[in-house]
Formats: structure tokens, C-alpha cells, sequence
């Protein structure tokens, strides 16, 4: 509360000595430690008296469920924010990707779908059997 050291306290005697004088200086004590001891107790109960209320009124789950939900909205922020760097870089690993480039190359030249189909050479039809196979006899 308050930081006063051996020598400031040493200064404080003596001037009061010098002024109040020898005589009144013990009873000058008695009254100033009677004042601090009062101020002291009413401070004390003052607090007690603003927690009491705090509880009353439920102020202090309030301010608990407060911190909690500011907690909780920060850590949804961080997890958007590692979805939204997830998916950026997946996305650039996709568009790296060769294959895709080429498969995004066919889809904006249309040749991927809504074209119509090479054609292919037609087989050419099997030769009739004129031979007998080997082997076989005739009945």
C-alpha cells in the first residue's frame, strides 16, 4: 500500500517531534493508528459489500460466460482463417498439377465434353473361309 522506507520514516518522526512537540507526539500516534485502522475496516467492508452484490447478481458468472463466448468467437476466427489457408493451398496444388492444367485447358476450349466424337476408321470385315482348316477331313 505504502512503500515507505527506514529512512523516510526516520524523516516523518522528526518532523513530527519538531512540530507537535515530545509531549503530544505519543497520543498524535495513537490517534493517526486509530484513524488508519478505521479507514482500513471500511475499505474492507466497502469491497466485501460491491462482491457480495457482484454475486447477488450473478455479475460474476455474467463476466465468466462473457470471456467464454469472446474465446470461443476468437477461436472460430483462427479456424477460419486455417480453413481459408487450407483451401487456398490446396487449390494452388490442384492448379499446379499438370493434369489439371490440361484438363482446365480442354474444359475452356470445349473440347472436354459437348464435342462430338473422333471418329474411328471402320474394321475391316472378316475374310470368308474358303479352305478347310488343317486337319480336317472331308465326310
Amino acid at each position: 500500500m505504502l512503500d515507505i522506507g527506514g529512512l523516510e520514516l526516520l524523516v516523518i518522526v522528526v518532523v513530527a517531534l519538531v512540530a507537535i512537540g515530545p509531549k503530544e507526539l505519543p497520543g498524535a500516534i495513537r490517534t493517526g493508528m486509530t484513524w488508519i485502522r478505521k479507514t482500513r475496516a471500511l475499505a474492507h467492508e466497502f469491497q466485501s459489500g460491491l462482491e457480495e452484490l457482484s454475486r447477488e447478481a450473478g455479475m460474476h458468472d455474467l463476466k465468466r460466460e462473457v470471456e467464454e463466448a469472446a474465446n470461443a468467437e476468437e477461436l472460430e476466427n483462427i479456424a477460419r482463417g486455417f480453413e481459408k489457408d487450407l483451401a487456398d493451398d490446396e487449390a494452388r496444388r490442384i492448379l499446379d498439377d499438370p493434369d489439371a492444367k490440361k484438363l482446365l485447358e480442354e474444359v475452356e476450349h470445349g473440347s472436354f465434353y459437348g464435342s462430338p466424337p473422333e471418329e474411328e476408321e471402320p474394321a475391316e470385315a472378316p475374310k470368308a473361309v474358303t479352305e478347310a482348316p488343317p486337319g480336317a477331313t472331308g465326310s
